[in-house]
């Protein structure tokens, strides 16, 4: 039977801890490879994505009792996904021997 856990926290969300991991595996492992030549344009997107994802998920939990509060920060988070998986694609095609792909 799958038991269901009873959400106390932000932190509690599956989807918060899924990119708050992807945030560190992406400012640990993938940002600091990046050449120079991209500390201002896809270095700098990709940390501001991946960062922001879970503060939006965060953020959305607080007013997660509004109407349409947290699904305004829900929809908002996807879209700082969807720019990282972006911005990812471009640093495996453009930087294949700078970044693990596995």
């Amino acid at each position: 039977m799958n038991e269901k856990l009873h959400i106390t926290s932000f932190k509690d969300l599956e989807v918060y801890q899924n990119t708050y991991t992807a945030m560190l595996v992406v400012m640990k492992e993938i940002a600091p490879k990046l050449p120079e030549s991209e500390k201002y344009d896809l270095k700098d997107q990709l940390s501001r994505a991946c960062k922001s994802a879970p503060r939006l998920i965060a953020e959305g939990y607080a007013k997660r009792h509004q109407k349409y509060g947290f699904q305004k920060y829900i929809d908002d988070a996807m879209s700082e996904c969807n720019e990282m998986l972006v911005s990812l694609s471009q640093c495996r095609d453009i930087y294949p021997g700078y970044v693990n792909v596995k």
